[in-house]
């Protein structure tokens, strides 16, 4: 019996060193998890504020300012339900199709959400649908409504076009040219003369 008891008491001896071992890891990891745990505590009290003030700006009309809010909250604390908020702002918006995008996504990924917000979302999607396909279907009709057509390229007059014009007032020129100099030898326009005055008549 002796005999048995050396190997014994050593096994003993093997296990609660290995456990006294083990403790500090297992220390280290509850550390661990409950700093994780306090970090997403505080992460998810931060997102619910954003949710809140984005809920308040979305009750006074201001849906950018409410998208915004819930974009921030989703970023601090990204739980799915919170796509089904940032739809209803995209939605206000008149943004229909990345409403429909953010409804779906909480239709996939917020298994665990309540049956009627579930609801709410496929009904609002079945409503929307349509509207984005009329739009997209409307938007190229609309655009080449509006642009206008190209402009013709200026081209430059010919010399043959502009030649007469040009000889013509080239003799214009000469003549005021001839004139003013008579005039300057024959002296001032008389008081009350009306248009034009030719000097050489005098």
């Amino acid at each position: 019996m002796s005999s048995d008891a050396g190997p014994r008491f050593a096994l003993t001896g093997l296990l609660t060193a290995a456990l006294a071992l083990a403790a500090p890891a297992a220390a280290a990891q509850d550390e661990a998890a409950a700093d994780k745990s306090e970090v997403q505590a505080q992460a998810k009290a931060e997102a619910q504020a954003r949710m809140d003030a984005g809920s308040l700006f979305y009750r006074q009309g201001d849906f950018e300012g409410a998208l915004a809010k819930f974009n921030e909250a989703h970023a601090l604390f990204p739980s799915p339900k919170i796509y089904f908020n940032i739809g209803q702002a995209l939605r206000k918006l008149d943004r229909l199709e990345a409403a429909v995008e953010a409804f779906e996504r909480f239709l996939a990924e917020a298994k665990e959400a309540a049956p009627e917000a579930r609801k709410d979302a496929q009904d609002i999607i079945d409503e929307l649908r349509p509207k984005v396909r009329s739009s997209s279907a409307v938007v190229p009709a609309a655009v080449a409504a509006v642009t206008p057509p190209a402009a013709a390229p200026v081209q430059p007059t010919p010399w043959r076009r502009r030649w007469p014009w040009t000889v013509a007032a080239g003799a214009v020129v000469i003549g005021a040219a001839l004139a003013a100099l008579l005039i300057t030898r024959e002296g001032p326009l008389p008081m009350g003369t009306q248009g034009f005055h030719d000097a050489r008549m005098r």
